[in-house]
């Protein structure tokens, strides 16, 4: 697990300087994130020293060009503690990437919202495999049935808020959805956090796996920052 108050290192590879650029620039909005390099290809990567420092070392690449036995060469030589691939759709090559040693997998469209929350949750120690059909994640059951009675305490609206959280849902996205003002999401939200002890988004959507609410079937299965 990460130490709190440390921000979360970050090596961002792209063979674009462009995309290079846009990734430091999203991350580094957070004062949690932190790029501590940039590399331009996996062999750079697993070469710079700033590889074997960082927390996370995230590879964008197009899916057509995914080569699965360089990234698991990356992943044992750059030394990051977690390995996050963001990529523009789903084929055979991206489904053998958690195979590859590759705790994260994320399409690249995703809002910058759901790529700094993918950082966070693999920094944490967690797999997030999302993309449709790539794989369940390891630390969710995927046949044991959903544990609610960790809602109990938790009205039928605060349960759907966190539901919708774990879902990507902004709150403007779910005021629309459940048809209440934002405030109202708002304060819903800060009830469901202080019953269930969560500190903010991330945790929420952490703890809506461990109980088995969601699923990792669909692109859009990450919470935005808090």
């Amino acid at each position: 697990m990460m130490q709190r108050g440390k921000p979360i290192s970050v090596l961002v590879v792209s063979e674009r300087s462009v995309v290079r650029a846009g990734y430091r620039a999203m991350l580094e909005s957070s004062s949690d994130l932190q790029v501590v390099g940039e590399a331009k290809s996996i062999r750079q990567a697993s070469q710079l020293p700033a590889g074997r420092s960082s927390d996370v070392a995230m590879l964008d690449t197009p899916s057509d060009a995914i080569d699965v036995t360089a990234i698991r060469r990356m992943v044992a030589e750059c030394g990051a503690k977690a390995t996050l691939v963001l990529v523009d759709s789903v084929d055979q090559r991206v489904r053998r990437l958690p195979g590859a040693g590759v705790d994260g997998i994320l399409l690249n469209h995703s809002s910058s919202e759901m790529v700094c929350a993918a950082v966070r949750m693999i920094a944490a120690g967690y797999s997030l495999i999302t993309p449709a059909g790539a794989r369940q994640p390891d630390h969710v059951p995927t046949t044991a049935e959903p544990d609610h009675g960790h809602l109990d305490h938790l009205t039928r609206r605060e349960a759907d808020v966190l539901r919708l959280i774990a879902q990507g849902m902004t709150n403007a996205e779910i005021s629309v959805e459940l048809s209440v003002s934002e405030s109202t999401v708002k304060s819903h939200v800060q009830h469901m956090f202080n019953k269930l002890e969560l500190r903010n988004r991330v945790h929420a959507v952490i703890f809506a796996y461990e109980i088995g609410i969601v699923r990792a079937r669909t692109p859009e299965l990450l919470a935005c920052p808090g």
